[in-house]
């Protein structure tokens, strides 16, 4: 019997959920949407890995049918929508929650036209270029300070694991469109003034 997400907390849930589940890369792999990982699996193809217990991705949002439907044949139910994303978990709970991120096109196809492909097993997805899934971290920051501290430590990591990827500027500008107030001033350290 597989406890629930209540019963289990912090350390104890993240430990659980890395020994008995899986996330689900393979369904994800078969989708008939195009789709990207985001949040913290992703990182690891930018060559920083943390403890996440749960699975994010990105589509455009005229896609959520078409991808609730196939996750719903693989066992996976709506569980909720917060703004501009909706939670799916696996009827017996034996999957990583997965979190979908919902976009206009228009976004989703810069992000996917620069995205990289990464092997999670052994299934190939896609993932958002680095100078993208920090966008994406700042704009988390902007729009959820709660959980600031997550992102801007994600972001610093992102930055030192990729010296000389992102210049100074590039920086900058993400940082003035989509991240909270004076972040650039926090991070313009941590990169070079040229990739």
């Amino acid at each position: 019997m597989v406890p629930s997400r209540a019963g289990l907390r912090g350390r104890n849930l993240a430990l659980y959920i890395e020994q008995r589940m899986e996330p689900p890369f393979p369904i994800l792999g078969e989708a008939p949407v195009p789709l990207l990982i985001i949040g913290g699996v992703a990182l690891q193809a930018h060559h920083y890995t943390r403890q996440t217990i749960d699975c994010d991705c990105i589509i455009a949002a005229a896609n959520l049918s078409r991808l609730a439907a196939h996750l719903a044949e693989n066992d996976y139910r709506e569980e909720g929508r917060i703004g501009h994303f909706v939670t799916f978990w696996h009827a017996r709970r034996e999957q990583p929650p997965l979190d979908v991120m919902l976009v206009d096109e228009v976004t989703f196809g810069k992000l996917l036209v620069r995205s990289v492909p990464y092997e999670f097993g052994a299934v190939t997805l896609r993932v958002p270029a680095l100078l993208h899934l920090i966008a994406l971290k700042l704009h988390a920051m902007k729009n959820a300070p709660e959980r600031a501290h997550k992102d801007f430590a994600d972001i610093v990591e992102l930055l030192e694991c990729n010296q000389r990827t992102v210049s100074a500027r590039e920086l900058e500008e993400v940082c003035e469109r989509f991240g909270p107030p004076d972040i650039f001033e926090k991070l313009e350290a941590l990169v070079d003034d040229e990739p």
